[in-house]
């Protein structure tokens, strides 16, 4: 078992292949806000319910190491008295790569929030190691299963020429959640240089919404603009544009069929105010400040339909934010509107 007081080790590495990566992943965004000990036990619990997992705990150091059989994955997280180790039990053969710097991921970060439980929200620069890493793997993943479904040069079957597809398009899927993740811990950072231009948002809400009419059009939901002419601001458009289409995209996912989701957008005193609204019973108040947290699922969100990667509002708000700018969620009777606000200029920008 590793002792390092404030790194990660394991022990334990066994070669075969596990799913789900994504819902390792997923446990980062609480783990991020753990605060006491029980809030660490309930994120770490969450583990067992990963597909491939069979059990995760959080106990203290003095209790030993569990069995020494070949699944078991320990870290040590912290030193002296307080010291803690997390064990976690694969079922199967064992654990692949990817998985295994999923779990690193998540036992730093639980490791950093045990450490200094009132300091700011840590790991911008482990998850962006972390994504690098993954992304590499998966590039390789994603080109050689491209190389295979081609049927000149891949040789196979057409069943296995579609099984190879599968895992090409799932890689594309675990590739977009690395590089949102990636972005969204270099906007919090500060570490993005924004490309500031004066910018018509008249003009981008009416190519957002040409934009996703198609995606509209399939989900049987009427989807238009309201915009009102004003005075130009200086944001990053390419940064802003993907705001807009993130959260017309969210609620077009919503939205019931035969509904309406409505982009507007209107000058006020101290900059823009962009609202989206969709038509529909609209979120419980409960889950409403949940929905800019990366990884969020909301209840009201169809069980079937295009996957998405749950960090579409995360990141808008980071966008949002890094501008500046506020973004926030209510729900009416006849739906849920985010709204955003966003200044003239950035605070300090001549």
């Amino acid at each position: 078992m590793a002792t390092a007081g404030f790194g990660v080790g394991a022990v334990g590495r066994p070669r075969s292949v596990r799913p789900d990566v994504t819902a390792v992943l997923a446990l980062l965004g609480p783990a991020m806000v753990i605060r006491t000990h029980e809030d660490a036990n309930g994120v770490v619990a969450r583990l067992a319910e990963v597909p491939g997992i069979s059990s995760a705990r959080l106990d203290t150091a003095s209790v030993g190491p569990p069995s020494p059989a070949a699944t078991d994955l320990v870290w040590s997280i912290g030193i002296g008295r307080d010291a803690q180790q997390l064990s976690v039990r694969t079922a199967g053969a064992g654990t692949d790569d990817a998985l295994m710097t999923a779990l690193d991921a998540f036992a730093k970060v639980v490791a950093e929030r045990m450490e200094h439980p009132d300091g700011p929200v840590a790991g911008h620069d482990f998850v962006t190691a972390v994504c690098h890493a993954l992304r590499g793997s998966l590039t390789s993943v994603i080109a050689f299963s491209s190389f295979l479904t081609d049927a000149e040069e891949g040789g196979l079957t057409e069943e296995n020429r579609q099984f190879a597809e599968v895992i090409r398009r799932s890689g594309d899927r675990m590739l977009a959640v690395i590089d949102e993740l990636a972005l969204i811990a270099r906007l919090e950072s500060g570490e993005l240089q924004l490309d500031l231009a004066l910018v018509s948002v008249r003009e981008l809400v009416r190519t957002v919404v040409a934009e996703q009419q198609p995606r509209a059009r399939s989900a049987v939901v009427a989807l238009r603009g309201e915009e009102a002419d004003g005075r130009l601001i200086s944001c990053d458009r390419g940064r802003v544009h993907q705001l807009l289409t993130n959260l017309v995209v969210n609620r077009l996912e919503v939205a019931t069929p035969g509904g309406a989701v409505v982009l507007r957008a209107a000058p006020a005193r101290t900059g823009w105010r962009i609202e989206v609204t969709s038509s529909g019973p609209g979120h419980p108040e409960r889950e409403l400040d949940q929905l800019f947290t990366a990884f969020h699922q909301a209840s009201n969100r169809p069980r079937t339909g295009t996957p998405t990667t749950g960090l579409g509002l995360a990141l808008s708000r980071a966008i949002a934010e890094i501008h500046g700018g506020t973004i926030e969620a209510a729900t009416t009777g006849e739906g849920t509107t985010i709204s955003v606000g966003l200044p003239w200029r950035r605070p300090g920008e001549r």
